[in-house]
């Protein structure tokens, strides 16, 4: 063959290396582009039939070299025959000599004085053993050569340039595997002249799926569906009940397989797509321009006379067209928040809309609305409850952030759903929707949902709870709001359910303007800085009431309506008084001196028993009558005479 010395400046160093002019291979490798992985051995035939059920359909396989750690195990003719009928396609790995600076220690490394003549063994070694396992002509071998540090790189370049002749002169395909920043780097210096690989298949564990973008090697070399990357290393995943440690490979390269039958189409992702479509004389037309890597490196498109086809490793090709097209263009397309599509544009269940799902979020669109993106935790919100099937209906609004700046919603036709980090995303629907948007969204005191709307227990009524408060809503009583320490009194007595039912009143100030007041089915909680909140409910309530509430002489009550000891009355506690009632003598107020006296004999439990009417004035002062006596209080001395006068 026809040598030539070939001068390379590497890492401020000069080196001379004898350079063999690679005849090309007899046939192309078997193109794929998606997901993938290597695993240390091959797995069983029935492993890798389980994992039909992963998103991956290539595998790198170690065939041999001598530094390889694993056997061959499960690996043969009948098993690379089998598992390339189910589809997978294979990436032989070859584990030879390594660099002689290579970082791990123990390793047989490449002797620089016989670096190509070790190339070219290497190269027929690894045809011998490709040939063993039935992977014949054509297919590519990937070397593995493991990170190494500066000094070594011509050394390694004489080595995988007579690798690469050696395998074209066997009708093989050549390709390196290797860290990004070493023999990769390596070998884009001289990518253009003959002695570069085939395919590369560079290591970067940054745990993105790119393709291109990379830092160690141009967009401008091997863009013939001849890369690899390895993006994330040591991974236990878990398909068809089957586990695995792997590497994860993200592909648009050369590979040892089959086209047709299960095996997925030779053609890119996107033709492939296209064609099921379609073609032409699908409603996306012509092709406008040809297929176009996105600056993430990860995924790519074609545009069409009607829309456009999009494709990444991990979300697979579909098509948007149309108004969700416009408006995933104004969101910025994959750059934005709904990041790629995962299904075609299709029709809502009712065939009103259409829609297309994206890795974040959806796009809806409908005669009667218009088209509206929904993302983030919104959209599961939206999910789960059902998307445009449920009581919320179609978006009317996009994601937008809410006036606090804190949080973000949706408008749906049905309702909205409303998101913060602190309170998650809750939808709140119909009437009390309504309130709450009387009272100034999540910028009034209620602040954010942190419930969905929700049955109450009886199924009676409707709630919703905020951070600051709550709304229910029912029938018979309307929709109002409760909060603060009227609330917390509220749900310790059982909300709707216990004997004051649901609030018939919002949270609202007193007339004395000191204090608060929520009104119910069955009573009231009062409520003031000095007092607490307290329930008042039933004929004590209503004689409180007739006394002129908070503004009589009795005051905010300083505690709950109670049964009194015996069993046979109750009482309400205020400021000023009590009011006590019994089913015989009804409801009767005690306060000021007489009231401190009555206590202070024993109330109810004493020898005068309940009151049996409201204080009377009389003209020394004023008296309470009880069922077995009175208590007077006079006037002049301000004293307080049992069972007399003044």
């Amino acid at each position: 063959m026809k040598r030539r010395l070939i001068a390379l400046l590497l890492g401020g160093l000069v080196s001379t290396m004898t350079m063999v002019v690679a005849s090309p291979p007899a046939q192309a490798a078997v193109p794929y582009s998606g997901p993938g992985f290597d695993a240390c051995t091959a797995p069983s035939t029935s492993t890798m039939s389980a994992w039909l059920a992963s998103p991956y359909r290539s595998l790198g396989i170690y065939i041999g070299g001598a530094n390889r750690a694993c056997g061959d195990g499960n690996l043969s003719a009948s098993w690379v025959s089998t598992v390339e009928g189910m589809g997978w396609r294979l990436a032989p790995l070859y584990v030879g000599l390594q660099a002689p600076c290579v970082d791990q220690q123990g390793l047989a490394t490449i002797d620089p004085a016989q670096a190509s003549i070790q190339g070219t063994q290497a190269a027929d070694d690894a045809v011998l053993r490709a040939q063993n396992f039935g992977l014949g002509a054509g297919t590519p071998i990937y070397f593995d050569m493991e990170a190494y540090a500066a000094g070594c790189s011509a050394d390694v370049l004489a080595f995988v340039n007579a690798w690469t002749v050696e395998l074209h002169a066997k009708n093989y395909l050549s390709g390196i595997y290797g860290s990004a920043s070493s023999a990769i780097v390596d070998e884009a210096s001289v990518y253009g002249t003959a002695g570069q690989v085939d395919d590369i298949w560079f290591a970067r564990w940054n745990n993105v799926p790119n393709i291109y973008g990379e830092p160690y090697v141009s967009n401008t070399k091997w863009t013939n569906r001849q890369r690899i990357h390895q993006f994330l290393n040591s991974q236990d995943q878990t398909f068809g009940g089957v586990t695995i440690n792997i590497d994860l490979d993200t592909s648009d390269g050369g590979f040892a397989g089959i086209c047709g039958g299960q095996a997925p189409t030779c053609s890119t992702p996107i033709q492939a797509h296209y064609a099921q479509l379609g073609g032409a004389g699908s409603f996306l037309g012509a092709p406008v321009g040809a297929e176009v890597w996105l600056s993430d490196g990860v995924g790519k498109y074609q545009s069409f006379a009607n829309g456009y086809i999009y494709w990444s490793p991990f979300t697979g090709a579909h098509e948007i067209h149309g108004s969700i097209l416009s408006l995933y263009a104004a969101t910025g397309f994959e750059r934005g928040p709904l990041g790629y599509p995962i299904t075609d544009a299709a029709k809502t269940a009712d065939g009103s809309g259409r829609y297309n799902h994206f890795q974040n979020g959806s796009i809806y669109w409908s005669p009667a609305t218009g088209t509206y993106e929904v993302h983030g935790s919104i959209r599961s919100k939206y999910g789960s409850l059902g998307w445009e099937q449920s009581f919320l209906g179609f978006p009317t609004s996009s994601t937008l952030v809410t006036a606090t700046q804190s949080g973000r919603y949706n408008l749906f036709q049905g309702g909205a759903i409303y998101w913060s980090a602190a309170t998650d995303a809750h939808e709140v629907h119909g009437s009390i929707r309504d309130k709450w948007a009387s009272l100034g969204w999540e910028l009034g005191f209620l602040g954010y949902p942190v419930t969905d709307a929700a049955k109450t227990a009886a199924g009676t009524g409707r709630y919703n709870h905020f951070q600051g408060g709550s709304i229910y809503w029912s029938p018979a009583s309307g929709t109002h709001e409760v909060h603060g320490a009227i609330r917390d009194e509220w749900a310790a007595r059982d909300w709707e359910q216990g004997l004051l039912g649901f609030p018939v009143s919002d949270t609202l100030l007193t007339a004395r303007a000191d204090g608060r007041y929520s009104a119910f089915q069955g009573g009231a909680i009062y409520w003031s800085p000095v007092s607490g909140a307290h329930e008042v409910h039933g004929p004590i309530f209503d004689k409180w009431a007739s006394l002129g509430w908070e503004l009589g002489p009795m005051g905010y009550p300083t505690a709950d309506q109670a049964g009194v000891g015996d069993g046979v009355g109750q009482f309400g506690q205020f400021q000023n008084g009590s009011i006590y009632w019994t089913a015989q003598g009804g409801a009767a107020e005690v306060h000021g001196a007489i009231w401190n006296t009555y206590l202070g004999g024993g109330g109810p439990g004493s020898s005068l028993g309940y009151p049996t009417g409201d204080p009377i004035a009389t003209t020394f002062g004023a008296q309470s009558n009880f069922q077995h006596g009175t208590i007077v209080w006079c006037r002049f001395s301000g004293a307080t005479v049992v069972n007399g006068s003044c």
